[in-house]
């Protein structure tokens, strides 16, 4: 695994706490080898990281580094790409899941910090027109709903409200934010 995140934001809980519990090493890099592309698939590389978790748009960015420059020996440890943060264009993944459908596996996850992290996952098999945020993940439930508190039909767009084991009791010395929400 690497640690890709400043330990002040939530994924950084889940990259620590994630490699740790399957008994991983974590690679934590140093502030040249976050910010510099051919640094970071070198640290890859000499580290044999298997789990790297990254926001779409670094990715697309890490990705067409490595496909450029033909690099994908280097890379050839990963074994799960993990999405967060932002809206997946799995358009943008097509040339990638060529090169390494074998080996990658790209996981899309969907979190808010009220559920600390990550609440929903799906598999990337191949790039589309649509983007899936998964399924919930044990303990946790979606709702769909409209303006007034209704179930949204299927494939009808609506507000997602969460719940479950993972969910934040409340927004910390914040009662106003928390009764709102």
């Amino acid at each position: 695994w690497l640690l890709q995140h400043e330990y002040v934001f939530d994924v950084s809980v889940w990259e620590i706490w994630g490699s740790l519990l399957r008994g991983c090493i974590l690679v934590i890099p140093n502030a040249d080898s976050a910010k510099d592309l051919g640094l970071l698939v070198e640290l890859v590389n000499e580290n044999q990281v298997s789990v790297l978790n990254q926001t779409p748009s670094l990715f697309y960015v890490f990705a067409d580094y490595i496909l450029e420059y033909n690099l994908q020996d280097a890379v050839t440890s990963l074994r799960y790409v993990v999405f967060g943060g932002e809206s997946l264009n799995t358009l943008k993944l097509v040339r990638w899941l060529g090169e390494f459908v074998s080996h990658t596996t790209l996981v899309n996850m969907y979190g808010i910090t009220e559920t600390t992290v990550h609440l929903t996952a799906k598999v990337v098999k191949q790039g589309g027109a649509t983007n899936c945020i998964g399924k919930v993940l044990c303990d946790q439930y979606i709702l769909l709903l409209d303006c007034n508190h209704n179930l949204v039909p299927l494939g009808c767009a609506g507000e997602i409200y969460v719940g479950g084991a993972g969910l934040a009791e409340g927004y910390l010395n914040r009662p106003e934010l928390t009764a709102e929400r």
